[in-house]
């Protein structure tokens, strides 16, 4: 029984992260329609379209195999922890969105529900976020100690950080108001507010 628990699992990580892949990768596709050229649109909503299908896929997967998994391991539902119903609890929530999501026509939800909706695809994308370096973390972790030595984990994630902070500062636009009174600081002036 351990094996399959084990094929179980492979499969349950395998589709989470097929659904937190695309909860990340849909709005930033989806973002860059409205400024595509008119001949790109049809293969930005292609694509769109296709990781929408693969996440309710990837979404039905998940509901499978992990109560396939709780019956093999367990053999019952019985003494499972308020935590695990809370996560069922949020797991109907997403599969009622879903199911909302794909049987109404766009335009015929109550603005209220659809909030609700656009709620949950946000949790999604932070619970996603947050949980990819948690999968990943390991498996590149051990591929850097195996090639190289421990130090090499701390060099790639300080690289990492490094890349990342430059991207965010020559891309992402500033978001407050710009001030023309003379003590106004921008970016530079508050990072060395900060330093000294």
């Amino acid at each position: 029984m351990d094996i399959v628990f084990e094929l179980l699992l492979i499969l349950h990580l395998g589709a989470f992260a097929v659904g937190v892949t695309t909860t990340v990768a849909m709005p930033i596709i989806m973002a860059r329609v409205p400024k595509a050229p008119p001949e790109a649109r049809p293969l930005f909503l292609g694509i769109g379209n296709r990781l929408s299908l693969n996440a309710r896929i990837a979404f039905g997967l998940l509901l499978i195999t992990g109560f396939a998994m709780i019956y093999v391991r367990y053999g019952s539902f019985e003494g499972q922890s308020p935590w695990f119903w809370l996560k069922m609890a949020f797991v109907a929530a997403i599969l009622v969105a879903l199911i909302l999501s794909a049987v109404t026509k766009p335009g015929a939800l109550n603005p209220r529900v659809m909030g609700w909706i656009t709620r949950l695809s946000m949790i999604g994308i932070v619970v996603g976020s947050m949980m990819i370096a948690p999968m990943l973390g390991p498996f590149f972790g051990g591929v850097l100690e195996t090639a190289y030595d421990w130090r090499a984990i701390f060099w790639f994630l300080g690289a990492v950080s490094l890349a990342t902070f430059l991207w965010a500062w020559a891309t992402l636009p500033e978001t407050r108001r710009f001030s023309t009174a003379p003590g106004a600081s921008g970016f530079l002036q508050d990072v060395r507010a900060l330093v000294a």
